[in-house]
């Protein structure tokens, strides 16, 4: 599968500060909750001396899927809580990146986790296109950000 199938992006017009308080409502609005937070720019710069653009991810679960996952099978911590990645494009312009679930149902992904796993991911995905366009390879190639529909 080509990397564009196991990503998904979406662009939101905004600052860094503006696009991550929008992502965080947003995803409030969808009931989910971010536990777990990491600044990977401030850690690789605190860490490595190197300065990077903005960068968070966030780890975002609802406790139910959580519970549901991991009463199930032990595993289920390994998709939930689901990595979300806010990236500062330039002043105007930021990225949100979320993996596809895609590659995983097609893998050995244990079949109680499914129906958990894909209720979060459907409801993440909803949150993020609440504030950012969905990106497509030929906007990606271009360098344009998407026209909203």
């Amino acid at each position: 599968m080509s990397p564009e199938g196991k990503i998904i992006t979406f662009t939101v017009d905004e600052s860094f500060d503006v696009s991550l308080r929008l992502l965080r409502r947003a995803l409030a609005l969808e009931g989910l909750r971010v536990p777990c937070e990491v600044d990977a720019a401030a850690r690789v710069r605190q860490e490595l001396g190197v300065v990077l653009k903005q960068n968070v991810v966030l780890y975002v679960d609802d406790p139910i899927r959580l519970l549901e996952g991991t009463a199930i099978n032990p595993a289920g911590g390994l998709f939930i809580p689901e990595p979300v990645v806010l990236s500062n494009l330039d002043d105007r312009a930021c990225r949100v990146s979320v993996r596809s679930m895609e590659p995983l149902f097609s893998s050995e992904l244990p079949a109680s986790l499914r129906g958990a796993v894909a209720n979060l991911h459907e409801r993440v995905l909803d949150a993020i296109q609440r504030i950012g366009q969905k990106q497509t390879p030929a906007t990606d190639r271009m360098g344009a950000r998407a026209i909203p529909a």
